[in-house]
């Protein structure tokens, strides 16, 4: 009687707790939302190309893929196809640490979330993870461990994935 029970209460919230988009054509499209011109370590918004200057450092592209947004910086103002086509995994940045020159500790997570991107790599980004703290007020960084875990209902025990960025590359440690 119990197994009927389970049986029975499975099948009737099983189609809630499926992915809601599902069918939906427009779950992962993606959606340019924003251009930004960074030029004297500021940013200003970009419009038109009559917006800008033969200063402009690098661009922060904010878009949208389902109802996440995502920011690359990039030194052109397209994104990267990889980005724009594949469906992203569901992927979550749990943290960010940087470490400094004399050994000193600091959470940038909330800094550095949007960077991350659907896959949760920063991918896309042709700034090194430590010219985009620099930009944002985080200096003399040596370098930035992310750790980031697919975030689905099976992989709950998996082990969380562990980079470590440095301002040339990205070393995964596990």
């Amino acid at each position: 009687m119990f197994f009927l029970l389970t049986i029975s209460t499975a099948i009737l919230i099983l189609p809630f707790v499926i992915k809601k988009c599902r069918g939906r054509t427009d779950c992962h499209d993606y959606e340019q939302l924003s251009v930004s011109a960074v030029w004297d370590n500021k940013e200003h918004h970009i419009s038109s190309p009559d917006d800008l200057t033969e200063e402009v450092d690098f661009f922060i592209i904010t878009y949208a893929r389902g109802d996440c947004l995502h920011k690359v910086c990039r030194h052109s103002v397209t994104v990267p196809q990889h980005l724009k086509r594949a469906t992203p995994t569901r992927s979550c940045l749990i943290s960010a640490i940087v470490v400094d020159d004399l050994g000193n500790v600091r959470d940038v997570t909330q800094i550095v979330r949007d960077y991350a991107g659907p896959f949760s790599n920063f991918s896309g980004n042709d700034l090194s993870l430590i010219e985009i703290l620099n930009y944002h007020g985080v200096k003399e960084v040596s370098f930035v461990i992310t750790s980031s875990r697919n975030a689905t209902f099976e992989s709950f025990l998996e082990d969380s994935k562990v980079d470590l960025h440095t301002n040339i590359n990205i070393t995964k440690l596990f």
